[in-house]
């Protein structure tokens, strides 16, 4: 089996499982930091923290930056970024 062909009844790829898992475990994680459960903080690329929300805007929560600048919305690095 390769990691593009589909397992198990439900039909999901290899790849599409461990994206899921892997999002899942983003999201559990930065529901702890908010909560006060860890100190350790997830940033993003430009060293801003990562923010999580429930509901999110397309599922149960999301895990979102807002960009380079720190501010809602932009272009180019200063765009706003959620998890799908």
């Amino acid at each position: 089996m390769s990691a593009r062909e589909p397992c198990g009844e439900a039909g999901f790829t290899v790849v599409e499982v461990l994206v899921a898992f892997a999002v899942a475990a983003l999201g559990i994680l930065l529901a702890l930091q908010i909560a006060g459960e860890t100190t350790r903080g997830l940033t993003a690329p430009w060293g801003r923290p990562y923010l999580y929300r429930s509901p999110g805007s397309q599922g149960p929560y999301e895990v979102y930056s807002l960009g380079s600048d720190g501010q809602v919305g932009g272009t180019g690095d200063a765009a706003d970024k959620a998890s799908p």
